[in-house]
């Protein structure tokens, strides 16, 4: 992982394109957002990042290695995620039903429950998913971001 670029409002990161990175960008989205006085929602953020990152790598590879950008913002407890990869997949994601006993296909089914709203941006080279959830200082009922 090459070093993120943070200040109290925003994380950037530039991540290999490798499901190595999923652990280590958990620990530094978490470490950035406590630091932001984050406390509520936190888990919620970490497991969006966390599967909207793993589609990234999986899909948005175009085998050539590449990476995989994340930025979080901040902002009046609202935590905004974008992940952006190099990958030329063809289709937008979407979410489809898991098969019962499969270990896939489920993550955007968790993010849809979990974020606010999400989204995706085909660009030239890749494509942009993003999300928007609701996180703030402990000891506060927190609604689902606006």
């Amino acid at each position: 992982m090459r070093s993120p670029y943070s200040h109290p409002q925003q994380l950037i990161m530039d991540l290999e394109a490798d499901y190595s990175q999923l652990t280590r960008a958990r620990s530094r989205i978490r470490q950035w957002l406590t630091g932001c006085g984050a406390v509520d929602g936190v888990d919620e953020v970490l497991l969006v990042v966390h599967e909207i990152l793993a589609n990234a790598i999986e899909h948005g590879n175009d085998g050539s290695g590449g990476h995989v950008e994340v930025r979080l913002r901040w902002e009046e407890q609202k935590v905004s995620i974008h992940v952006r990869d190099q990958g030329k997949a063809p289709d937008p994601p979407q979410v489809v039903p898991a098969q019962e006993a499969g270990e896939c296909g489920r993550g955007l089914a968790i993010v849809e429950a979990l974020a606010h709203s999400w989204g995706a941006t085909t660009q030239r080279r890749g494509r942009s998913v993003w999300a928007t959830l609701t996180c703030g200082p402990g000891g506060q009922e927190l609604r689902r971001a606006a």
